[in-house]
């Protein structure tokens, strides 16, 4: 059942809903690159590992991938999800001092690893193929 869609017309809007996902993870990839270079450039001489992990894996890493899904998107959508999730994870281990405070995990969940994640599962279900 194609219920009244062409295969042309079909491939025209996937590759539009695609292109649209690139632009939009350009521009987050943009923000993503200009804040985790800016957090890179105020790290203190003896930064924790898992600071320098958090960075390179979250916000650093988000526009080579975007820029890789052109080319590869199942690869780079499997790269944005596990960078995403390692990226959460290593800003887990690394504020997990003393205290938690939820509101600052809620913040780098929705500014960072987030959108990393959703995007990366659009270019895996994206490039999925079709049944």
């Amino acid at each position: 059942m194609n219920f009244g869609v062409t295969p042309k017309a079909y491939t025209r809007t996937k590759k539009f809903i695609f292109y649209s996902a690139l632009i939009a993870g350009g521009v987050i990839g943009l923000w993503h690159i200009k804040l985790g270079v800016k957090a890179l450039f105020v790290f203190k001489e003896n930064e924790r590992v898992m600071a320098w992990i958090c960075m390179l894996t979250g916000p650093i890493s988000t526009l080579p991938s975007i820029l890789f899904a052109l080319f590869k998107p199942r690869l780079a959508g499997l790269w944005l999800i596990f960078s995403g999730g390692i990226s959460f994870l290593a800003f887990l281990i690394w504020g997990g001092s003393s205290s938690i405070n939820f509101g600052i995990i809620f913040e780098f969940l929705i500014k960072f690893s987030g959108p990393m994640i959703a995007l990366g599962v659009f270019f895996w279900l994206y490039s999925k193929p079709a049944r």
